[in-house]
């Protein structure tokens, strides 16, 4: 009796096993079990990107797909595909520069893999276009307070365009007498429609206050509407 029980136990255990594996790909999906895995991701230089794995032969539908956010994904022809090895130029658009890169194939779409963009600046030292650097002075007898306020918004840039915007901003304290400044709020990193960069400032009775913004910018890549995806 114990050793029937046994043997339909074990039937019993083989059945479920044989059928989990039957409702597997079911249950991932055709796509994600055909794709091919990307292998391993390299930098180049000039911001490439290369791609190495299983792709197959390019096809109408291919292309590489970086998610720069839960609602923004955007696709790439790269310049090389083939069967092993893919190249493509990453672009910054001022989002995030952490993003997820898939490829997808004539046989699904891969398995994505994080990376982080490289971040290319402007090169101040050929042009001035007087946003890089903002003086103010505050000199009183009286003494004084306040905010200054200054706008570093920039044109947003066209498909294929790119555009120096906000990156970030240094206080430089050039000369003080009984007083002082800091930077109040700083807008976000890449924008183009830009909330005031604001530097909240005081001095004493015969005080002063005297002091240099500088401003680096970041050269962001214009949105082609006909490639993005969702």
């Amino acid at each position: 009796m114990l050793l029937r029980f046994v043997n339909q136990l074990v039937y019993a255990l083989r059945f479920q096993k044989c059928a989990i594996f039957l409702i597997l790909p079911v249950l991932l999906g055709a796509n994600y079990l055909k794709a091919a895995p990307l292998i391993k991701l390299n930098s180049l230089a000039d911001a490439k990107i290369e791609l190495l794995g299983k792709f197959g032969e390019n096809c109408a539908g291919c292309e590489i797909r970086v998610s720069y956010s839960p609602h923004f994904i955007y696709a790439y022809k790269p310049e090389l595909w083939t069967p092993n090895r893919l190249v493509f130029k990453l672009k910054d658009f001022g989002l995030s520069t952490r993003v997820s890169i898939s490829v997808k194939t004539a046989t699904g779409i891969s398995a994505p893999i994080r990376h982080d963009i490289k971040l290319k600046f402007e090169n101040n030292s050929s042009k001035n276009d007087g946003l890089n650097r903002i003086s103010k002075a505050h000199k009183d007898p009286f003494g004084g307070k306040g905010i200054d306020r200054f706008d570093v918004s920039s044109q947003k840039p066209f498909c294929n365009k790119q555009q120096a915007v906000f990156h970030s901003a240094k206080l430089l304290i050039k000369s003080n007498r009984f007083g002082d400044a800091r930077i109040e709020h700083r807008p976000t990193q890449g924008c183009t429609s830009c909330s005031k960069l604001s530097i909240r400032w005081f001095h004493e009775p015969t005080g002063k206050i005297e002091y240099q913004i500088k401003i680096q910018k970041r050269l962001i890549d214009g949105i082609c509407s006909t490639k993005e995806r969702r």
